[in-house]
């Protein structure tokens, strides 16, 4: 969901100095699913937590720790911050009928045709994990690097990385992505005024 937020701000705030967009998702049936969790949060409240949605979105959270384990293998391939994000009270809990009612909202936003015309020429890159599912293991981020590209942005880079699952930031060659990444930054911002904070 960072990387729809990330979008959508950029889409309606110019004050960024270069964007990336990281394991940007591709949802199936997603019109569907945000019609059920409207539907839900319109005559349940928008804080419900539904069974029906928990069970499409293919919920750990009622799982014991070696299940929610198992079925969180889709984040990264280092099983420590797998157990680490399991055991985090923070993490992992079900979202309400209105917070995926919103999300799918700004997800879909960002994938109208009107999206990528309303940000600026800015340093761009798009990167995930050739072997992240949540962003159909590259195609989310190749989508929508080649919308911007068609939308006349000419800084537009995109980098997938072998072997890698969701959470790049958090994967087993997490120094060589940081690294690339700063180095993305160094190069694109080069002799660029920057403008209050990078934002990623």
């Amino acid at each position: 969901m960072g990387s729809i937020l990330s979008a959508l701000y950029a889409e309606r705030y110019d004050d960024l100095s270069a964007l990336v967009l990281s394991g940007t998702p591709v949802i199936k049936f997603s019109h569907i699913f945000q019609f059920l969790a409207g539907l839900i949060a319109r005559t349940r409240g928008q804080l419900t937590r539904s069974p029906l949605l928990e069970k499409l979105t293919g919920s750990a959270a009622n799982l014991s720790l070696d299940e929610a384990e198992s079925a969180r293998t889709w984040l990264t391939r280092d099983a420590q911050k797998i157990r680490e994000f399991c055991q985090d009270p923070l993490c992992g809990f079900d979202y309400s009928a209105g917070g995926y009612y919103t999300m799918l909202r700004g997800y879909h936003d960002i994938n109208s045709k009107t999206w990528g015309k309303n940000i600026p020429d800015i340093p761009i890159l798009v990167t995930g994990g050739a072997e992240d599912t949540a962003s159909g293991s590259g195609n989310g981020p190749a989508h929508y690097a080649a919308e911007l590209t068609q939308t006349g942005h000419t800084q537009v880079d995109l980098q997938i990385f072998p072997d890698c699952r969701h959470e790049i930031l958090n994967e087993l060659n997490h120094e060589e992505i940081y690294t690339y990444l700063c180095d993305w930054f160094k190069e694109s911002t080069k002799g660029r005024q920057t403008v209050g904070k990078l934002r990623m």
